[in-house]
């Protein structure tokens, strides 16, 4: 299996990986668990948080990141070509949320004969100038979500199909749902709000949630906290704010940290999936969210949502 990811082919050096990547680095781990052969093409300093993520099970071909010269792309183009000179053509091609920019390369690739058949992971619109560009292509697309699946409806050869999962669902599962914390909870603790994302956002709308909670009266306001997470240099809040900054959270410290939460608020102005609202629905919390169809739709298969307007 040859594993192309729209995020590896970018250097990420200090910052954390999250979001989709995060949940791709589980993926690829999970498949060479399963006794899959799998190899990534890469940036190169993504190819040591691949080894140390998958525990050396899976392989990866990497170029470092290049603007000036030949691209990043080109050059892994040629490792992959070579590769498959030498040890025969890759059973499936794993594209993982590839846009208009991995196009050319992964549609080269196929085309040279370089996997038997291809699977596009696709998390993102947008995504017709891809499509134009693969229209003597035969392939399969999985979207994350009904959203992204209806603009990939009639416009290529092959199965469409729409679902997503979270990395280590038990995990959230495990931990004690907020209908039974709120029960037990003592009249004079606050409810705790929360916002958990990658901050400072553009999209994320930290500043929308904001100015909601200073029009909140003070005697309401007194009752309650609002807690962000996780900016990689948190501001300094005032105190009698009631507002919280927290540090960037390790992906495994996130089950305990929504769990001394009280409500989830998801007030971005767009999203492709966001993983935290699931995070939270598994733990029972209520969700403050914006009406955008990609988070509407989780309220209507899940559980314990409230959806806003903008």
């Amino acid at each position: 299996m040859l594993h192309i990811e729209r995020g590896f082919l970018r250097p990420r050096r200090r910052k954390p990986v999250h979001g989709v990547e995060l949940m791709r680095l589980a993926q690829i781990s999970d498949l060479a668990a399963l006794g899959f052969d799998v190899t990534t093409a890469c940036e190169r300093t993504w190819a040591r948080r691949v080894e140390d993520a998958t525990a050396g099970r899976v392989r990866t071909i990497a170029s470092p990141y290049l603007i000036r010269q030949r691209p990043t792309g080109w050059v892994l183009e040629r490792l992959v070509r070579r590769r498959v000179r030498r040890g025969g053509p890759f059973d499936l091609l794993l594209a993982g949320d590839p846009n208009e920019g991995q196009a050319g390369l992964i549609g080269r690739l196929m085309r040279a004969g370089a996997a038997e058949r291809m699977v596009v992971m696709a998390h993102g619109t947008g995504r017709l100038p891809m499509l134009r560009r693969w229209r003597d292509l035969s392939f399969d697309v999985h979207a994350n979500s009904g959203r992204v699946a209806k603009e990939f409806e009639h416009r290529f050869d092959g199965r469409l199909t729409s679902g997503y999962g979270i990395v280590d669902a038990d995990r959230f599962l495990a931990r004690t749902p907020a209908f039974e914390r709120a029960a037990s909870k003592h009249p004079d603790e606050p409810v705790r709000f929360c916002m958990l994302a990658r901050l400072p956002s553009s999209i994320k709308g930290e500043e929308v949630v904001r100015e909601a909670w200073a029009m909140l009266p003070d005697e309401v306001r007194s009752r309650g906290e609002l807690h962000f997470a996780g900016y990689l240099d948190p501001p300094t809040e005032r105190p009698e704010s009631r507002v919280v900054a927290h540090r960037w959270l390790r992906y495994d410290d996130v089950p305990a940290w929504l769990e001394r939460m009280d409500v989830l608020l998801v007030a971005s102005r767009k999203e492709t999936f966001c993983q935290a609202m699931v995070q939270g629905m598994l733990l029972g919390m209520p969700v403050l969210c914006t009406p955008l169809d990609v988070l509407v739709e989780k309220l209507d298969g899940g559980r314990a949502g409230v959806a806003c307007g903008d």
